[in-house]
């Protein structure tokens, strides 16, 4: 079973005045808020995205190895938590740079799939793209990286669950049969703020 979510707004400060938050539903909500008697801000309890980054020559997908944890030692393809003020493109590129030292722009990822974890408090967003070139090598994140076959990868210890793992080698047969999007396609970018938000803090 996965470890119990404690959700962030659980916190007992306002992340805009500091003051001591309360536990109640807001006006036209359904479920209990971290609400701030003072200024009136409302902490929301959302999942958080993580980026998966599918890097493909041929038939092959390049996979990094753990270097920590959790799942230290296990085959994955890179990934992570999106940051604030990133695009997923840019989340993408900045992940794979950091695990492999590729350089890849933002704006060479496609959307490949969208995987929903709510036992986890997680969205993950699984971006593809072609391998820029060989320069990868090690890093403080991955001990080693390799681009592998569906045949290879099924037999390295992997950090996902079955389930996963299947959605993996239909990835495989996706770039084996050359359906994948074209660079860029369903992946869209739009910065500015949203002025309704003013009185959220999510």
């Amino acid at each position: 079973m996965p470890e119990p979510v404690v959700p962030e707004a659980l916190a007992e400060h306002c992340r805009r005045c500091g003051s001591a938050t309360t536990r109640q539903i807001p006006p036209g909500d359904t479920l209990p808020r971290a609400t701030c008697p003072r200024c009136g801000a409302v902490a929301y309890d959302n999942p958080k995205i993580v980026v998966t980054c599918a890097l493909y020559e041929g038939d092959r997908i390049l996979f990094v190895q753990r270097a920590m944890t959790p799942y230290q030692g296990c085959w994955t393809l890179p990934s992570g938590f999106v940051e604030s003020g990133e695009t997923l493109g840019e989340a993408a590129s900045r992940e794979v740079g950091e695990e492999t030292h590729l350089k890849v722009r933002p704006d060479r990822w496609a959307l490949y799939g969208v995987l929903s974890l709510p036992d986890l408090d997680e969205i993950y967003i699984a971006v593809v793209a072609p391998l820029p070139g060989h320069d990868y090598a090690p890093s403080a994140e991955a001990s080693d990286v390799r681009v592998i076959t569906r045949e290879e990868m099924v037999a390295l210890d992997l950090g996902y669950p079955a389930p996963t793992v299947q959605l993996l080698v239909w990835l495989f047969e996706g770039i084996a049969r050359g359906d994948l999007h074209e660079p860029g396609e369903r992946l869209y970018e739009m910065r500015g703020r949203d002025p309704a938000a003013g009185d959220q803090v999510s």
